[in-house]
């Protein structure tokens, strides 16, 4: 407890979730119980410069909307995201009050200096807007749909009001609002396919301000009836596809790109690390890629790898995983992958053992001056033979 975390009528606090900026500031996303017998609700308290105070009680007032307006009572929120100067953006869904179920029952809310303001409702007009097209339905998703970064810029996805078929990424840099990539558009790094209607979900917007983010494509050479690759803005504001369903994935004979998960890491450098289930001689497999600062997708961790571990200790990789959420670095969220490039994994090896290991294989600059396990460079058929570059610094949690 601190001043100004107490709730009149509420107690029997939980905490449920933690969010931690590097910097310092934090969130406790808890569980209360209403005094007078009425059922829990999720609140969110902000840790700044030692004080707790509370910021979210869903079921209470929303900053902004008509009196009587909530936010939710239902789990239908954003987890909330922190920058360094504690900053907290978060979406929700709306209920009583003013509220009217699909016109204008969800928003978006940004701190400034302690203060939740509105930043933008489904119905409001669409800033810069040629048409007066309105905003459909906000994130309120607990994993996926927004993003912050140090600057106070927020990624988001959209709907379009009384659009049912349109779905837009969107990102408001100092304070203007622009558009990311939209349903219906050619999907870059295809030559016909188009972006989906329903598949942009998870997304990252990184210390430069650029946004990397997950979605569907359809039609033209999409390989599948229905693909998901992860797309990212460049340096000079385009948008380049990553990887894609159906794609080759580097390192493996002739193995392709299979369904994506919604979880990547995406880094200052513009850089993309994710996890990903692909095929090769009709067996599944899962490994670990990233994007390098030359624009090009190299295997990080690949089942059938070989690791030292020690002298005279090699074990073969099973499975290969990163740690974390989707993430640019500054929203609060735990991160796998650094602004240097290096990248935590999870290895499992055929013995039933398994490791961490942190990959320097697309850092910048490598990192010098620490010990490295390189994994062995072997001829044996069935296996990667991996650069010489290719580090890693490895510690096995469990042996058999």
């Amino acid at each position: 407890d601190s001043d100004g975390a107490a709730i009149p009528g509420w107690s029997q606090r939980r905490a449920a979730l933690w969010t931690a900026n590097p910097a310092g500031p934090y969130l406790v996303n808890a569980l209360v119980a209403n005094e007078s017998g009425g059922p829990s609700n999720f609140v969110t308290y902000a840790g700044v410069d030692d004080s707790l105070r509370l910021l979210i009680h869903h079921g209470g007032q929303a900053p902004g909307t008509p009196a009587g307006t909530n936010f939710t009572s239902s789990s239908a929120f954003t987890l909330p995201r922190i920058n360094s100067s504690g900053a907290v953006v978060i979406g929700s869904k709306l209920e009583g009050g003013d509220t009217k179920e699909a016109l204008n029952d969800t928003g978006i809310w940004l701190s400034d200096a302690g203060q939740l303001d509105l930043l933008y409702r489904q119905g409001d007009l669409i800033p810069g807007d040629a048409a007066g097209k309105r905003f459909g339905p906000l994130p309120t998703n607990f994993l996926s749909g927004i993003s912050l970064n140090d600057m106070g810029d927020v990624a988001f996805t959209s709907g379009v009001l009384n659009n049912p078929n349109a779905n837009v990424v969107f990102v408001r840099r100092e304070s203007q609002l622009e558009r990311v990539a939209e349903a219906y558009q050619i999907a870059p790094g295809t030559s016909s396919a188009l972006f989906n209607n329903q598949d942009f979900r998870s997304l990252a917007i990184n210390a430069a301000g650029h946004v990397a983010f997950s979605g569907g494509a359809f039609g033209g050479d999409a390989d599948l009836p229905r693909s998901t690759g992860i797309w990212a803005e460049t340096s000079d504001g385009d948008v380049e596809l990553i990887a894609i369903d159906g794609q080759r994935a580097p390192g493996t004979d002739d193995g392709t790109f299979d369904v994506f998960g919604v979880q990547f890491q995406f880094n200052a450098r513009n850089q993309v690390a994710f996890a990903a289930d692909y095929w090769v001689d009709a067996e599944p497999r899962h490994g670990v890629f990233a994007f390098d600062v030359d624009h090009e997708l190299k295997p990080i961790l690949l089942p059938g790898d070989e690791v030292s571990i020690g002298v005279g200790d090699i074990r073969v990789v099973s499975r290969a995983d990163f740690l974390s959420r989707t993430g640019g670095n500054q929203d609060g969220l735990a991160s796998s992958f650094n602004e240097s490039g290096q990248l935590l994994l999870r290895a499992e090896f055929t013995d039933g053992s398994f490791g961490m290991l942190v990959s320097n294989h697309v850092a910048v600059p490598e990192p010098v001056g620490i010990s490295m396990l390189t994994i062995i460079l072997m001829a044996t058929a069935g296996r990667r033979t991996i650069a010489s570059s290719a580090k890693f610094a490895a510690t096995v949690i469990s042996s058999p």
